[in-house]
């Protein structure tokens, strides 16, 4: 009986293509469309705010676009974002900026936003999910 009860856990977990044992945070159970708000860094620079339009149904990428305050002026970027296994995301915005989401809870984001050139802009701050 017990290698019957091994056997169905081994194809269950074969079939799920996951692997056995729990997932990372931020994959499949983890709901990343919606609308996630910040106030920025105290300088007031950082994502102002994102908002997930889409996701990929393994939670492995998503797109959306993201609010971001540089220079003292807010900006509106589109960015698509790709997950690690381990639940950080990490996403190109626009030419010349980046940023990187570490998932804290099911409802806060820790993110970090560098934008390059001339004045760069390094900036982390807490998202945290509306509504």
């Amino acid at each position: 009986m017990i290698r019957v009860g091994a056997a169905l856990a081994l194809v269950a977990c074969a079939a799920l293509l996951t692997g056995c044992g729990p997932a990372p945070v931020g994959h499949a159970e983890f709901q990343l469309v919606g609308t996630w708000s910040g106030d920025g860094d105290p300088s007031g620079e950082g994502v102002l705010s994102m908002v997930v339009s889409s996701a990929a149904l393994d939670g492995s990428d998503f797109d959306g676009d993201l609010t971001f305050a540089r220079d003292g002026a807010a900006s509106t970027e589109p960015i698509h974002a790709a997950m690690t296994p381990h639940g950080h995301l990490v996403g190109e915005i626009g030419e010349d900026a980046s940023v990187e989401v570490h998932i804290v809870d099911p409802v806060t984001l820790d993110y970090c936003f560098v934008a390059y050139g001339t004045s760069p802009v390094h900036a982390c701050g807490r998202l945290v999910r509306e509504g």
